[in-house]
């Protein structure tokens, strides 16, 4: 209709309605019936979206379907009814009328193509019906899962994938937030987290199929790309399907393998010390490892440097150790001995390595590039319950082991600790100090790896927990011609008497006289699993028990329930016989190095050093004879240090007490050094490089030293240039343990080294381990600070030692008894007394007008921990007089004699007082 027509009409219904009124007197009661009539039907039609909302809200359910289909009905025939009543009789309010029940009417019950909060009946029924279908799909879904149906649950998770993406929205239309949310929350949110879950489930089946037919089409980059994302997802699958998607995946990377001609995918140096090459399939591993016992790599594989370091032989990597990883897909390569990669090196796989299958290596040839600069981390903290020892890993081989190693807070003697083969993880035993089932705390710090970055402090914990096997013997083995190596399954308990005791040996079907064989704990296994057999006495070098034989059968006796293990186990009776072996064979070459002392040349060997005839050794430098004979010694008793020859040079030949740069060879000649047995060495020659002094600006740690002594507490770091005292009296710029220095640390330049060597004090308060005999080792380091030119330090760090300074405090007083008394410290504590006289020099008692004071007083005293316990018998004394009293007061005295201390020795702090509790 045109807007001329419209005019016209309602031009005309005015004129016939103002007729109608006049001529018409029940006019005025018809037009009230109309407006009763449109009132009612729009409170129907707002009913028909209260139905639904009111219940919503109010008890947090859904209404019936039925009865919000019925309150739409009825809106819908209320509208019918009121437009077609006031069509008849709307009058001069008709239109005004017909617009109010429309706009009701398209707000709350129905409108085609509605805008928010507009047809909210209809849209709530639409949305309602939707979700109750989704939910339906989901029933459908959980129970192909729960039927363990992977073909059924994949298409219905497709299906109802597509309803959550695309349909969803509906929910979204519905007027009214707490509706909305009801719905999500119900139906919406129960499949969608049924659909994530399968997420995994659903990838890898797909793919695994897809990479099954790449390899059939001869497309191994898109049956690759496919396995990447299997491999990646398997372990994330459900359990349901688990069995059958990991067979998908086995199956799927099978038939990829086969069709693969192997090849290397990637080499990379991981650190200073390893080296890994990554195959594409799985390599027979007798092509790549000649001797799985020692890691001796296959001819097949050379590494070199592509330039040699003249400077430091030991980057000059020839000669790696192998291991193959149990899938046959990854070699790590390890650099031997005391050699590291740093630099350009080049590497060579020959085709003579072969897959598991049988098909040739495509050679490889490539150049990788080695810098170290990550620093090793600890990755793990665990007790061996065989073993009884803890047990810390790293992320990478260490040069040797931490020079730090607590645990709850106590120093692990360095002894005690041994370094792994791979140099990987350490072991020790469990402290006595630590209970079996108890959670104790571990520090390590003070470690590096071969290129010289620090090991970042660690501080973690491990539970201790209980073996209850059997103590067993695990192997003998000759060491020696006159020493077996007993090794048992767990740490042994038993001490040196215990173990000696419980052995006796046979020889040609004779005891062996116990003056002749000793046993006992291999001091280098800290684990104390091994025992040394020595036999001696009327047993010499070189012929032993031997005789002419070259061998003689040995048989070990070990007694019933003598030898415990550290979980309380004993070794049941036990009896092994071994063959020895007289040793005929002089000491062989295993290494040289530059000394850790100045001006010497350390050579290992790979036995015992007997004697030393230093007038067969000959030192040249750079091929030049020196001016003087050197000198030389075994390096130590145990540890290694008995393997080990150290040259020395005369102070003629050295460059300030220092060996000079520069390329040493030595030549030991037969009879140099003899073993213990007499063997004399063949000729041995070897070579070691010193460098040149490095132009970095390097520090070394240490304690101050006085009258030749350390001094505990106090340090002092020694630059090699000048620093600035605006860097080097920097406290920030060191660490002690991995701590910024205590606030009142002292710190300045030393007398006659001014910046050049800096004093660090520690204060008072500020150290609650080591005691002042035995002082505990800490890890001070040092970065940041820079020379006048802006040079900076080389990060480093050292071990020093440190002492407790840091006094008990009384923390509380009980009379746990008339005359008991129980003094509380915040940290365990020692003490002795002569008599109460002499306790009362350390602890005042009164009540405020009078002091307990010893009279004939009596006192026996026990300490246990933190706990001081005094037991007085009063006698005529003042006592009970005192104590008695409403409020009594127990005070450390800071001029006493100093009888209570802490367990590091340290006196109790003075000058506490506490109220004594009753």
């Amino acid at each position: 209709m045109d807007k001329k027509k419209a005019v016209k009409l309602a031009t005309a219904s005015a004129v016939a309605a103002s007729a109608f009124v006049a001529a018409n007197p029940h006019a005025s009661q018809a037009a009230t019936d109309v407006a009763t009539v449109v009132s009612k039907a729009k409170a129907q039609m707002k009913q028909a979206y209260y139905t639904y909302s009111h219940t919503v809200t109010e008890t947090g359910q859904f209404p019936d379907i039925n009865d919000v289909y019925a309150a739409y009905n009825k809106a819908k025939q209320a509208y019918v009814n009121a437009v077609a009543v006031v069509n008849k009789a709307g009058g001069a309010k008709k239109d005004a009328y017909l617009a109010d029940l429309q706009a009701t009417y398209e707000t709350y019950v129905f409108k085609a193509n509605p805008k928010s909060g507009e047809a909210r009946a209809a849209t709530y029924i639409d949305a309602y019906n939707y979700a109750t279908k989704l939910d339906k799909m989901r029933q459908e879904l959980k129970a192909a899962v729960d039927a363990k149906d992977l073909k059924k649950a994949e298409e219905l998770y497709h299906k109802i994938s597509y309803e959550l993406k695309t349909r969803t929205v509906i929910l979204d239309r519905v007027y009214g937030q707490t509706t909305r949310e009801l719905l999500r929350s119900t139906f919406k949110a129960d499949a969608q987290a049924l659909r994530d879950s399968l997420i995994y489930d659903i990838t890898v089946a797909m793919k695994a199929r897809e990479a099954q037919d790449a390899v059939k089409a001869g497309n191994l980059d898109k049956a690759k790309a496919a396995l990447d994302q299997v491999n990646q997802y398997v372990s994330k699958v459900t359990d349901a399907f688990k069995a059958e998607l990991q067979k998908a995946a086995q199956d799927a990377n099978a038939a990829y393998e086969a069709a693969l001609t192997p090849k290397v995918e990637s080499v990379s140096a991981i650190n200073s010390k390893e080296l890994v090459v990554k195959f594409n399939k799985a390599i027979d591993k007798s092509t790549v490892i000649a001797d799985p016992a020692n890691g001796t790599v296959t001819t097949a594989i050379t590494v070199s440097r592509t330039v040699t370091d003249s400077n430091n032989p030991n980057k000059n990597v020839t000669s790696v150790k192998g291991l193959l990883s149990e899938d046959g897909k990854t070699l790590t390569l390890t650099a031997a001995g005391g050699t590291y990669f740093d630099g350009n090196y080049t590497l060579t796989i020959a085709d003579s390595v072969k897959s598991t299958d049988g098909k040739t290596l495509t050679a490889y040839a490539g150049t990788f590039t080695a810098k170290d600069t990550v620093a090793p981390s600890v990755t793990g903290v665990t007790f061996n319950t065989v073993t009884g020892n803890i047990e810390v890993t790293f992320s990478e081989p260490l040069v040797a082991k931490p020079e730090v190693v607590r645990v709850n807070g106590q120093p692990i003697v360095a002894t005690d600790i041994t370094l792994s083969g791979d140099a990987k993880k350490i072991t020790f035993a469990k402290p006595s100090f630590v209970a079996a089932g108890s959670s104790a705390e571990v520090y390590v710090a003070g470690a590096q790896d071969a290129a010289g970055n620090l090991l970042t402090p660690f501080t973690g914990s491990v539970t201790i927990t209980n073996d209850a096997s059997a103590l067993q013997v695990t192997s003998i083995t000759q060491i020696s011609s006159n020493k077996l190596k007993v090794v048992f399954n767990k740490s042994i308990a038993s001490d040196n008497a215990v173990i000696d005791g419980a052995l006796s040996v046979i020889i040609d079907g004779r005891t062996v006289g116990a003056d002749d064989v000793t046993a006992a704990l291999d001091t280098t296994d800290t684990a104390k699993k091994t025992v040394i057999v020595t036999f001696s006495g009327s047993y010499v070098a070189p012929n032993y028990f031997y005789g002419n034989t070259a061998s003689k059968t040995v048989t070990l006796v070990f007694a019933d329930n003598v030898i415990t293990d550290v979980f309380g186990k004993k070794l049941a009776a036990t009896t092994q016989s071994v063959t020895m072996t007289k040793d005929v064979t002089g000491p062989k070459f295993v290494s040289a190095k530059v000394g850790t002392t100045n001006g010497t040349i350390e050579v290992t060997l790979d036995e015992e050093i007997g004697s030393v005839d230093a007038s067969k050794i000959t030192v040249r430098k750079d091929g030049v004879a020196l001016s003087q004979p050197v000198t030389a010694a075994k390096k130590g008793s145990s540890n290694g240090d008995e393997k080990v020859l150290v040259i020395t040079l005369n102070n003629a030949d050295l460059s300030s007490g220092q060996l000079a740069a520069g390329t040493y060879s030595v030549r030991l000649d037969v009879g140099a050094v003899q073993d213990v047995h007499t063997n004399k060495n063949d000729v041995i020659t070897t070579s070691v490089t010193k460098d040149a002094a490095t132009a970095d600006l390097t520090a070394t740690i240490a304690n101050q030293v006085v009258s030749g002594t350390p001094v505990p507490n106090v340090f002092e770091v020694t630059f090699n240039q000048d620093v600035t005292a605006a860097t080097a009296l920097n406290p920030a710029n060191y660490t002690l343990d991995g701590a910024v220095l205590p606030s009142g640390t002292d710190i300045y330049f030393k007398n006659g080294a001014p910046n050049r060597t800096v004093v660090i004090v520690l204060p008072d308060n500020s150290v609650n381990i080591g005691s002042a005999t035995t002082p505990a080792n800490a890890v001070l380091a040092v970065k940041n600070v820079q020379t006048s030119a802006g040079k900076t330090v080389v990060a480093t760090s050292g071990i020093v030692k440190v002492k407790d300074n840091t006094p008990a405090t009384l923390q509380s007083a009980t009379l746990i008894a008339n005359n008991v008394l129980k003094l509380t410290f915040n940290e365990n504590i020692s003490a002795t007394f002569d008599n109460v006289a002499d306790i009362l020099d350390d602890i005042q008692i009164s009540n405020g007008t009078s002091v307990f004071t010893a009279g004939d007083a009596g006192a026996t005293v026990s300490v246990s921990g933190k706990d001081l316990v005094i037991t007085i018998t009063p006698g005529t004394s003042n006592w009970s007089a005192v104590t008695s009293a409403s409020t009594v007061t127990v005070k450390t005295l800071s001029n006493g004699d100093g009888d209570i201390k802490d367990v590091n020795g340290v006196k109790v702090k003075g000058d506490v007082s506490v109220t004594l509790s009753k």
